[in-house]
């Protein structure tokens, strides 16, 4: 007994420490997403509101030489991504993806665009509680798919507006030189694990 005890000690130790080290468990709430477009985007960075780092999955079919069945991995698929954001008084945000919206199929002939001439790259970035970049991922080929309807409500006057935003992507590319030398340092400056003490 005494010896759980002493590991879950350690544990909570090396993973919440004090404030004055900064070090510890991650808040969800440092983060950042940049869209990459030629025009200025800075303002639907800052008032991101929440967001996911998104889920990576294989699909499978089922095999089996001799014995029990098996799942064999065959392709990559990603699970939409779901964006929300605060809106400022003049509604950029929604106009900004409203624009966008009506770039991938024409609204009055209907007519679709070229692929190529209406995805962007979406970028996540998470840091830790001395705002050091810690994970970051960048979501190629991103468009959105859905715009969510706007909630209007006498009882929400102290509340604020927002839009979200439910994008697809075609592949993700995930930071390995900022990961790797983060599983460096930790590994170093953790010689044991920390579930041993």
């Amino acid at each position: 007994m005494s010896d759980t005890i002493n590991t879950l000690s350690n544990f909570k130790e090396k993973m919440i420490g004090s404030e004055e080290k900064l070090n510890g468990i991650v808040s969800p709430a440092r983060f950042e997403i940049i869209i990459h477009d030629p025009t200025d985007t800075r303002d639907l960075v800052m008032s991101c509101d929440s967001a996911y780092i998104p889920a990576l999955n294989f699909m499978t079919r089922e095999a089996r030489t001799y014995g029990p069945l098996y799942e064999v991995p065959y392709a990559k698929v990603f699970d939409n991504l779901e964006l929300t954001f605060i809106m400022d008084p003049s509604f950029q945000q929604r106009f900004f993806f409203e624009e966008w919206y009506h770039s991938i199929i024409d609204w009055t002939s209907n007519n679709a665009r070229f692929y190529s001439e209406f995805v962007k790259d979406i970028e996540i970035r998470q840091f830790d509680q001395a705002n050091n970049l810690i994970y970051w991922c960048t979501l190629l080929s991103a468009f959105p798919k859905r715009l969510d309807m706007i909630p209007l409500s006498w009882a929400a006057f102290d509340e604020f507006q927002k839009v979200s935003v439910n994008f697809v992507f075609e592949n993700i590319i995930i930071n390995t030189d900022l990961l790797n030398s983060t599983v460096r340092e930790y590994t170093h400056n953790n010689k044991t694990s920390i579930f041993k003490g």
